[in-house]
């Protein structure tokens, strides 16, 4: 079985994303070297809100997704601006924020908040993976929703 970080990056290679806009971090390693290893260019940002904020730009440049990846908690509350920013434009954003094994959830673990909660007011669409094997369908899915009908900007 393909890990989620290999599911991740596969879904954005059959999905014609060609780029992932991040903020470089330990939590997120083994995706970006799965999105590496698959050809897809890593652009590090130096904070969170400009990571969102470049993927939103382009995307609206190039009038199709853009795909942002943060950490979860504070990564996550730091890319909102940009998310919120980018569904007001009706720019077809894909925001992904890392988070803690479910295992954790409701744990009042170090820097956990309900992400999709937080999301879902400056969205069209927002959902959290429980498992690795709804990599493949959440993505696929985020595409759909940024594109179909008004654009605009969904949070994974």
């Amino acid at each position: 079985m393909p890990s989620g970080a290999e599911l991740f990056a596969r879904s954005l290679v059959e999905l014609g994303i060609q780029e992932v806009f991040t903020l470089v971090g330990d939590h997120l390693n083994e995706a970006l070297v799965a999105v590496h290893r698959v050809g897809i260019r890593v652009i590090d940002m130096r904070h969170e809100s400009g990571v969102t904020h470049a993927a939103d730009a382009w995307a609206r440049l190039r009038r199709k997704p853009a795909l942002s990846l943060v950490t979860g908690g504070p990564g996550h509350t730091n890319s909102l601006t940009g998310i919120a920013t980018a569904n007001l434009a009706c720019s077809p954003l894909i925001a992904i924020s890392g988070a803690p094994p479910n295992a954790l959830a409701g744990r009042q673990v170090f820097q956990v908040i309900d992400q999709v909660a937080m999301a879902t007011p400056v969205v069209k669409w927002a959902a959290a993976a429980t498992s690795a094997a709804q990599i493949p369908y959440l993505i696929g899915k985020a595409y759909a929703e940024a594109t179909s009908g008004r654009m605009g900007a969904v949070c994974i």
